[in-house]
């Protein structure tokens, strides 16, 4: 076990610094960089700038232009001392200014001394001659007044009391700074700026604080050791006198005034002298009341006045009250109205009525639009509209031909008294108004056999003017006749006959113009329950003395066939239409009565008819296939010849093809009694049957029946 000290290689302490010598210290075992103190690169020779580079460890020669040549530092910051001042040589200036190898160099300066004035930046010209010749340059000298200047009692103006009614426009008449108590070696470099804050009250008492804050020749204000800005402050003091305000000081409006509503209000106020009191501040006020409110055309504003000094403490205060007396004796005033109007109707869609809208403009000074009363005078007035708050209004009036001329009036009232009027004229020509629908009307007979009819109850009036009624009464002398009894007496008076005539007459504004006669038909049936109970004929116990022809008609497939107008020959009764059941019904009647009863149907040629009807028929022509039917040989008969044959065919085609839109001599249907028995049923077409059915003498209720037959329909299709 022993100690081995190998030997450690010294390393490399080479700094690649030529200006180094280095080395290691086997002792220390450190590197040592020891400095090479630098050559002197002194060639004697002026025409060079001799200057050894650190950097590559060399000397570097430059030459040196042979003239005059000025250079300055450009700029220098002199820092003036406690009193203000400063000074600078030409070594501060000049920067390597140069006059070559001839002459002595010589540098002089213009300015050398500076003081507080000279705060900020200066020039100065520096001048470099060789004895003989020069040349000048310049620099600038930045002058820095870097003290803390401190502000000294007596700076501010003093503190000062003065009187409420003392002029405050100008402050300055109050004192200004005085700088000979700013502390500073530069004192007469810094001005101040004033601010004033008013702490008074309505009186003009309290403060006024005036601050003055220092701030350097640029504006900037300055700060104090402690960090604020320097500033100081005088303070105002405003004070005043008691001087009160006497009742004797104010002269008050009249006590009372008369106006109408559309006078203003009275501005009045009451009038102060205060020429002798120092320090016031008059208010004056008023409050209104209206004393009697509900009245709106008469009442009464008290107006209380109130004048107070608020200078006084407590403060002054006097009332006074005056009483404004307010009449309405104005009228509306109606600004814009229509003018008079002429209207023609012919020739318009409606040559009875139109509707014209009039415009007005409506104003009052006193009471609102919407309070005012607002009546149109027109027969026609249809509507209007609610009057908007600038006055207008609009009224919608109908005018007709039945009134000729129409004189329309506006009034309007304003509640208190004061009316206006205005009116105009309408003439209005054109068609008729009023048309009549005089027809039968059916009545269900009372149980008592009478009833009580009103004349308004006819619905036969047609009214194209809609403001106007038509009065309809019974006796054209007396508009007042709209009652009527009719019952038993007048059906048996009229020979058991239900249908009575009357007479309506019609009256517009109390004059009669126009008649016509309606018929009062009271029913048998009058439930359609097929019930007679309740009918004419039992009530008035007619059963025995009257009687009613109905029956049926159907197809020769045996269906009901609608749409036939049945007519009763030598009756008063009009038509009737079999139903869709194919029935039938005229009123009842009288009995002993004789009639023909005829039905007819025609048109609608081409219903059920086919190009099967026709092989129908040709094969009943080549008796392939005869009809089995006698109605069947009335349906192909189509040119009512009495026979069938090609012709029929012919016919028949060309209806069908729309070469013919009817039969040329035939209708679409024939009827035939159904108790008509044909003598010969294959050959019924030379027998002349019954297409109507005779009543003679008609000795009870007669039910008729009849089959139609469609012409071309073989196999009964309809």
């Amino acid at each position: 076990c022993t100690c081995v000290n190998d030997p450690i290689p010294p390393p490399d302490c080479d700094d690649n610094d030529c200006n180094t010598n280095d080395f290691y210290d086997a002792i220390t075992c450190t590197c040592v960089n020891d400095p090479i103190p630098p050559p002197d690169c002194d060639d004697n020779d002026c025409t060079t700038l001799d200057v050894y580079d650190a950097t590559t460890c060399e000397c570097v020669y430059t030459d040196i232009p042979q003239e005059i040549v000025c250079n300055t530092v450009g700029t220098f910051d002199l820092v003036l001392d406690e009193d203000g001042n400063g000074f600078i040589t030409v070594d501060d200036i000049d920067n390597g200014s140069t006059i070559g190898c001839e002459g002595t160099l010589e540098l002089s300066l213009d300015i050398t001394s500076f003081a507080c004035n000279n705060v900020g930046l200066n020039t100065v010209k520096l001048t470099v001659s060789n004895g003989i010749e020069s040349e000048c340059c310049s620099a600038t000298v930045n002058v820095i007044d870097n003290s803390i200047p401190t502000i000294l009692s007596g700076f501010c103006p003093p503190n000062m009391t003065i009187n409420c009614d003392d002029d405050i426009s100008d402050l300055t008449v109050f004192g200004g700074v005085n700088f000979s108590f700013l502390d500073d070696n530069c004192s007469l470099s810094f001005s101040t700026i004033e601010n004033a804050t008013f702490d008074l009250d309505n009186c003009g008492i309290g403060t006024i604080t005036r601050t003055f804050t220092l701030v350097d020749l640029d504006g900037n204000i300055v700060i104090g050791a402690n960090g604020l800005s320097l500033s100081c402050d005088q303070v105002i003091t405003v004070g005043g006198t008691s001087n009160p305000i006497t009742l004797a000081d104010i002269i008050w409006p009249a006590a009372n005034v008369d106006l109408d509503c559309s006078d203003p209000l009275p501005t009045d106020l009451p009038i102060v002298d205060d020429s002798g009191l120092d320090c016031s501040n008059i208010m004056i006020s008023f409050n209104d009341v209206v004393i009697n409110p509900a009245d709106d055309c008469n009442f009464t504003i008290e107006r209380t006045f109130t004048v107070t000094d608020e200078c006084q403490v407590p403060a002054n205060v006097f009332n006074f009250v005056q009483n404004i007396n307010i009449t309405d004796s104005t009228a509306p005033s109606i600004n814009i109205s229509p003018s008079d109007l002429t209207i023609n109707l012919a020739g318009e869609p409606n040559e009875c009525s139109t509707v014209v809208t009039f415009n007005y403009n409506i104003t009052d000074d006193c009471v609102d639009p919407a309070d005012l009363d607002i009546t149109l005078d027109a027969p026609g007035l249809i509507s209007q509209t609610m009057i908007n708050p600038n006055g207008g209004i609009s009224f919608d009036v109908e005018f007709c031909t039945l009134e000729e001329n129409v004189t329309v009036t506006l009034t309007v009232d304003d509640g208190c008294g004061n009316i206006i009027s205005e009116s105009f004229d309408v003439n209005i020509t054109g068609g008729e108004c009023i048309t009549y629908n005089c027809q039968k009307f059916i009545f269900a007979l009372e149980p008592d056999g009478e009833n009580e009819i009103i004349s308004h109850d006819f619905p036969v009036v047609q009214n194209e003017c809609g403001h106007i009624d038509v009065d309809i009464s019974y006796d054209p002398t007396d508009i007042q006749d709209t009652l009527l009894n009719v019952g038993c007496n007048e059906i048996q008076a009229n020979g058991i006959n239900p249908n009575i005539n009357q007479f309506l007459y019609f009256w517009v504004n109390g004059e009669l113009i126009d008649s016509c006669r309606v018929v009062i038909f009271f029913s048998n049936d009058p439930n359609g329950d097929g019930d007679t109970s309740d009918g004419w004929a039992e009530i008035c116990g007619f059963n025995n003395l009257v009687g009613t022809v109905s029956g049926t008609v159907s197809s020769i497939m045996a269906e009901p066939v609608s749409n036939v107008v049945v007519s009763l020959e030598g009756s008063l009764f009009e038509d009737q239409m079999t139903d869709s059941q194919g029935d039938y019904a005229f009123p009842i009647m009288e009995l002993g009565g004789s009639y023909e009863v005829v039905p007819k149907k025609d048109g609608d040629y081409l219903n059920g008819v086919s190009t099967l009807d026709i092989i129908l028929i040709q094969k009943h022509i080549l008796s392939i296939k005869e009809f089995d039917s006698p109605y069947k040989h009335i349906a192909g008969d189509v040119n009512r010849s009495n026979t069938v044959s090609s012709l029929d065919i012919i016919i028949l085609r060309k209806l069908i093809l729309g070469i013919y839109d009817e039969l040329p001599n035939n209708t679409s249907w024939r009827m035939v009694d159904k108790q008509f028995e044909f003598p010969d049923p294959n050959d019924p077409l030379n027998t002349k049957f019954p297409e109507t059915y005779n009543i003679d003498n008609m000795p009870s209720s007669m039910f008729v029946e009849f089959v139609g037959v469609k012409i071309g329909d073989v196999n009964g299709s309809v």
